[in-house]
């Protein structure tokens, strides 16, 4: 016995349908999921302790404080922060700031570009972050 859905005010989408949008949801999960792989293993070229805010130095450990990652380039740029190491640990007041105050911002990028030639000297930074 097979119902004919036509008629209802939300049919049942055809198998076809659902197959496009599946694949969809894959694709998508497959870039979160390569994402979210080079998130976690993040390095940093600027700084070495992991545990001490970039900007006011308080530590971890010694304070009961959070510290974050932040990527120097933000964007389309974020991933190619991520991918050469262009990664800050500040403290939660420091990385807000660092988002929302545009002085700070550029502070931390030229620094970041400034570790970057100096790490990669024969890697040109202005074609990479375009």
């Amino acid at each position: 016995m097979s119902i004919d859905y036509s008629g209802f005010a939300f049919p049942k989408t055809k198998i076809k349908e659902k197959s496009n949008i599946e694949l969809k949801r894959t694709e998508i999960r497959k870039k979160s999921k390569k994402m979210a792989k080079l998130e976690k293993n993040r390095f940093s070229i600027i700084q070495t302790n992991k545990n001490r805010c970039f900007l006011c130095e308080n530590n971890k450990e010694e304070k009961d404080i959070k510290i974050d990652k932040h990527e120097a380039f933000g964007g389309r740029n974020r991933k190619k922060s991520i991918e050469y190491g262009l990664v800050y640990y500040l403290c939660r007041i420091h990385h807000s700031e660092a988002e929302t105050n545009i002085k700070t911002k550029r502070y931390l990028q030229t620094l970041a570009k400034g570790y970057f030639i100096k790490e990669y000297p024969n890697k040109d930074f202005q074609e990479i972050f375009k």
